[in-house]
C-alpha cells in the first residue's frame, strides 16, 4: 500500500508541478482533481510507511550497506589519522632533541 500511494503521490506531484511550470493556463478542473489526489495519497503514504527498523526493498538494503561501509571507513580513517598525528608528535620531539644536541655541540666548539 505504501509503495502504491508513494508512486501516486510523487507521480501526481511531479506532473502537476510540470503543468504549473510549463503551461500558460491551468484549468480549475485539473486543480480539483490533482490537489485532492496529492493530499489523499500523501496522507495514505505517511500512515502506511514502514517502520524505521525494518529495511524494505533493494534501495533500503543498499542504503543500510552504504551506511555500514562508510562507518567502517570512518573508523579506519580515524585510526590512520591518529597514527599520523602520533608520528608527527614523535618527529617534533625528535627535532627538539636534535636542536638541543646541536646547541650543545656548538657550545663545545
Amino acid at each position: 500500500m505504501h509503495r502504491i500511494s508513494s508512486f501516486v503521490f510523487w507521480g501526481t506531484l511531479l506532473l502537476f508541478s510540470a503543468v504549473l511550470i510549463f503551461a500558460s493556463y491551468v484549468g480549475v478542473y485539473l486543480q480539483y482533481v490533482a490537489i485532492p489526489v496529492i493530499i489523499v495519497s500523501g496522507v495514505v503514504m505517511r500512515l502506511t510507511r514502514p517502520k524505521a527498523g525494518k529495511a524494505q526493498g533493494p534501495f533500503a538494503k543498499f542504503l543500510a550497506e552504504a551506511k555500514k561501509f562508510f562507518k567502517e571507513e570512518a573508523t579506519e580513517g580515524r585510526a590512520f589519522l591518529k597514527e599520523e598525528a602520533d608520528f608527527l608528535e614523535n618527529s617534533r620531539k625528535a627535532g627538539e632533541a636534535a636542536k638541543i644536541n646541536n646547541k650543545q655541540i656548538r657550545e663545545k666548539l
